[in-house]
């Protein structure tokens, strides 16, 4: 009997050691094991369902095997996956990390709704695979970067480089190139539509829709004007490398966190934000800007860089006559123009006409560097300062109305 209940005890400890140390094999499955990758950039709402657990999204959160990722309208993500790849969502998408498994080199991806740009790492490995699935159909690439869309029952494949295959569910497949896009229904025998050059304002649309950037401003006022190839409406979001046109009596007016520009008729520029500080390259025509400080707005124009000088406020317009020749107009405040490592001021009140590449001495103007200028300042004439109640009404509504 004694002997008994000692095997017993002794099974007993047994069954308690196996169950409180499990097996290797039965371990659960580590977190490298399951981690797909991180949130890189959030703007707005965006949140991750795991399991029965719904995550506010934020910088560095981890992305795992199976998590949905919500983005909110207006919202925008971008997840960099454990193998170098990114994918930037757009806004009111819904996108699912079924698996990343970064030693097999296999991805398996599904958009249930909305837009996703995914810039792909290359993968050698022979059985490697990246797959992007909708309702739809499915696009797989061996290393690309290309855009998928899913909205309306309709699943669009755009490539920017690299080969894409884009297979519908019954199998019916074509490859897509560079520059192409197709597109596939749901529910459509026929299969992938017919590769077709994807057209630059669909393009544009494609890159827009799923830039994880902050924008820049929006614009307030349009009329004959373009951001990009596509109509400028009121409203209309702006980000950085976005450019802005106008066409014959046109005009455009955006605004920013500090700063107001304007474009008149037959002028482009091309906007850029660099560490939260706002710029514009005017291309053709003339620019008016006004800025509630220093740091607030550059203008470049060929060669030369125009900004306020204070933080006071500031309203100046510039036409872009040619490559060698601006007119800067000083209407309110003290300009700084920069060419080089040459800076000159414009004083409020003031005109002058800014002649590049020139080493002659300005005439009416401040003197220039002889032998070393790279710019002279002609003074074209005094025009009336804005003052008072003038400039706050030129800041808060329009630097078109000095």
């Amino acid at each position: 009997m004694k002997t008994c209940s000692s095997r017993v005890l002794a099974l007993v400890c047994v069954l308690c050691v196996s169950i409180g140390i499990p097996d290797k094999n039965w371990a659960a499955p580590q977190e490298t094991e399951v981690r797909a990758g991180e949130v890189s950039r959030v703007i707005f709402e965006v949140s991750i369902e795991r399991g029965t657990q719904n995550i506010s999204a934020t910088t560095k959160t981890v992305v795992d095997w199976q998590d949905l990722i919500n983005t909110q309208a207006n919202a925008r993500a971008r997840v960099a996956l454990d193998d170098g790849s990114v994918l930037n969502v757009g806004s009111s998408s819904s996108i699912r990390v079924v698996k990343h498994d970064v030693k097999a080199q296999q991805t398996d991806l599904e958009i249930g709704l909305g837009r996703m740009r995914t810039q792909v790492q290359k993968i050698p490995q022979r059985n490697g695979k990246f797959e992007v699935r909708t309702p739809a159909g499915v696009a797989g690439v061996v290393g690309t970067d290309f855009y998928v869309s899913y909205e309306n029952n309709i699943m669009t494949v755009i490539v920017f480089e690299g080969v894409v295959r884009v297979c519908d569910l019954a199998g019916v497949c074509l490859v897509v190139n560079p520059e192409q896009m197709t597109t596939i229904r749901q529910g459509d025998p026929s299969g992938p539509s017919r590769n077709i050059q994807a057209p630059h304002d669909t393009v544009m649309d494609a890159v827009r829709s799923t830039a994880v950037e902050e924008p820049v401003g929006a614009v307030l006022t349009a009329q004959n004007a373009f951001v990009g190839p596509a109509s400028a409406e009121v409203g209309t979001t702006l980000y950085s490398g976005d450019s802005i046109s106008t066409d014959r009596a046109g005009s455009v007016q955006m605004s920013a966190k500090a700063a107001r520009l304007f474009l008149t008729e037959m002028s482009a520029a091309v906007l850029n934000d660099t560490d939260g500080v706002l710029s514009a390259r005017l291309l053709k025509g003339t620019a008016k800007f006004s800025t509630a400080n220093a740091r607030a707005f550059t203008l470049f124009a060929s060669k030369a860089a125009i900004q306020p000088k204070t933080d006071s406020p500031t309203i100046a317009q510039v036409t872009y006559v040619s490559d060698k020749e601006l007119l800067v107009l000083a209407q309110r405040g003290t300009l700084v123009v920069t060419v080089a490592d040459e800076t000159q001021t414009i004083t409020e009140g003031t005109e002058y006409r800014v002649r590049l590449d020139e080493t002659a001495q300005a005439q009416g103007g401040p003197p220039s560097k002889a032998g070393r200028s790279t710019f002279v300042l002609v003074a074209i004439g005094v025009v009336a300062v804005i003052t008072g109640l003038a400039v706050s009404q030129a800041l808060a509504e329009s630097p078109s109305r000095p």
